[in-house]
């Protein structure tokens, strides 16, 4: 293409016109030097280049009136250039550039052509118009106007490339064939080698003449063995499971092919038994000929064992007490067990797919589901106590368990919550907790919770240097109510008591009774003893008052001793035993009184 190559000779004096026809020769030659991948766009520009050209060219020939057969023929050889310049993009588009250098060249020379033909009388009728030779020259031209000659040569080199390119491209697709087929014998044979499955080829006669590596790992005996022995493939089956290979083996004469895998178990050479699936089928020519058999034979021990954990795994979801639901990793239920429906009384087909949250008590969740949510994901586990919502709105108590499952690449996959009803549990509780420390009758703390308190008392009035009061309380005259009006009543009276006692206290105040008519209260955080002394004489005035018991008017005394804390003593001990010495004071000095031990100190 160095040879052809715009030059001064072919300047025209036209200004746009030499400067349009030198871009063109140009872009043909960057277009020769460019790569493959880069090409459609710089004959995406010589295609536009091209038809601005022509545009200008025509309106040029319209300007200046240029002789009407001319312009026609000067057209003819821009629609030319045109579809032939389309016709090698087609090809570029394909990716096919063999010839494309001689394709190149033959524009250039036909543009080359046409420049000094066509174009120079084109310059020559527009430098001077009148001239009777110019107008000579152009009727000549149109006589001898090889237009159609340059496009007909273009068409035939076009079509040789076209065949050069379906030559190529048929070499490479047998290439390609020839590579596919090398690689899929490659395959084959590393596939059937390789395989953990025992594959083996029967010929029409019934003598086996392959068989792969993995049998000796299923069955213990070598692949040469079955070659030797084609009989020793059924004399492996266990005796009990033979009839199924029997029958296969009727089929077999009778061309007929099985549309299951047959499981039967095998002895292998060491004596273990061996589970299997075997499936054989009759391989047949394009032309309807029987080649032989094509046989696979799994082993199936693996498999087996997952059914069985799969079945046990079952059994245990749908037989357990406990609601056992599966969610994705989002929480939306996927599946859930019978126990679900008789503890929540919703039925699957009204949870599936809904978020696991809509099961507990709205206030609830926060606390026990989604606070947990990244718990459970780095520990894998999280249990508790929840409170759950039943279908028909009432609340239950619950105890929770909730694992993460993740797949093997340790992503969260799904979350299994496993919950129970504990409510009946809970109610025992409250009910041995009730008997252990509350009075059955007056339903207030008894001595054991009493002195619990009274520890976590000290405790915290030590460590905040406050003041505690225990104050000993005792009726007066209750026998005589017992004795004359019958212990029915004196019941009635000690639940009077109990909750006149009550009214005056705070409640962070204790009072509990610790055995017949006798009452301990205990007073934290009091600011002194006059305090103390306040509170006792309230509740003096309280109890004094008459109590309407079943039709009798009954009035009782009382008697009350103080015992402060660190005043008059330290321990629990010394604080009951001081407060008891105060009240028995105040009982035996002449009438219903609260005395503090401070007052026996003097």
């Amino acid at each position: 293409m160095s040879s052809i190559k715009w030059n001064e000779s072919l300047n025209l004096g036209l200004g746009e016109i030499d400067t349009t026809h030198r871009r063109l020769f140009e872009l043909v030659h960057e277009l020769a030097r460019t790569e493959s991948g880069e090409s459609g766009q710089i004959f995406d520009d010589l295609r536009r280049y091209v038809l601005y050209h022509y545009q200008h060219e025509e309106e040029l020939m319209q300007s200046h009136h240029i002789d009407p057969e001319y312009q026609r023929a000067h057209l003819v050889f821009h629609s030319y250039y045109i579809s032939t310049i389309d016709q090698i993009g087609s090809l570029i588009n394909e990716g096919f550039m063999a010839e494309f250098d001689r394709i190149l060249i033959f524009l250039l020379k036909w543009l080359k052509w046409h420049i000094s033909s066509m174009d120079v009388l084109l310059a020559k009728k527009i430098h001077e118009p009148d001239s009777e030779r110019v107008q000579q020259e152009m009727a000549v031209l149109r006589a001898g106007d090889f237009s159609d000659v340059y496009y007909e040569l273009g068409q035939k080199i076009l079509e040789l490339s076209e065949l050069a390119r379906q030559l190529d491209n048929e070499t490479s697709r047998r290439k390609i064939i020839e590579l596919d087929f090398a690689l899929s014998n490659a395959r084959l044979h590393a596939m059937v080698n390789f395989s953990h499955s025992w594959e083996y080829w029967e010929e029409p006669n019934g003598k086996i003449i392959y068989t792969s590596p993995s049998c000796e790992r299923i069955t213990g005996y070598a692949a040469g063995e079955f070659i030797e022995n084609p009989e020793l493939i059924y004399e492996i089956i266990h005796p009990e499971d033979r009839h199924i290979m029997e029958a296969h083996r009727l089929d077999k004469e009778m061309h007929e092919d099985g549309e299951h895998e047959l499981p039967y178990r095998i002895i292998r050479r060491d004596g273990t038994v061996n589970r299997v699936g075997h499936s054989c089928h009759a391989v047949y020519s394009s032309a309807g000929r029987f080649l032989g058999r094509r046989g696979s034979i799994r082993d199936r021990n693996e498999r087996y064992f997952q059914d069985e954990q799969q079945r046990l795994a079952e059994t245990l979801f749908t037989s357990v007490n406990e609601a056992v639901l599966v969610t994705d990793q989002k929480g939306r239920i996927l599946r859930v067990n019978p126990s679900f429906t008789r503890i929540t009384g919703r039925s699957f087909e009204e949870v599936h797919n809904q978020d696991a949250t809509c099961l507990f008590d709205d206030g609830d969740v926060p606390g026990h589901i989604q606070q947990t949510a990244d718990r459970v994901e780095t520990t894998g586990f999280w249990q508790g106590e929840i409170l759950g919502r039943h279908k028909d709105g009432h609340i239950y108590d619950g105890w929770i368990s909730i694992y993460c499952v993740k797949n093997t690449d340790g992503q969260l996959v799904n979350y299994v919550l496993v919950f129970s009803d504990i409510s009946e549990r809970k109610k025992n509780e409250d009910r041995i907790y009730r008997l252990a420390h509350f009075d059955l009758l007056t339903g207030l703390p008894n001595r054991a919770l009493l002195l619990d308190r009274l520890q976590q008392g000290l405790l915290k009035a030590r460590r905040e240097a406050a003041l505690l009061a225990v104050m000993f309380v005792d009726l007066d005259k209750f026998k005589l109510v017992n004795d004359t009006l019958g212990h029915y009543i004196g019941d009635l009276l000690l639940k009077g008591v109990a909750e006149r006692l009550k009214a005056c206290l705070r409640e962070s105040d204790t009072a509990a009774r610790i055995g017949g008519d006798e009452f301990i209260v205990l007073l934290p955080a009091v600011q002194s003893e006059d305090d103390a002394r306040r509170v006792g004489n309230n509740m003096l005035d309280r109890i004094r008052e008459d109590y309407l018991l079943d039709g009798n008017r009954v009035n009782i005394g009382v008697s009350i001793g103080i015992a402060l804390f660190p005043m008059h003593g330290n321990t629990h001990e010394e604080l009951m035993t001081n407060a008891d010495a105060a009240m028995y004071q105040a009982k035996h000095g002449g009438g219903p009184s609260v005395i503090s031990y401070g007052e026996l100190q003097k």
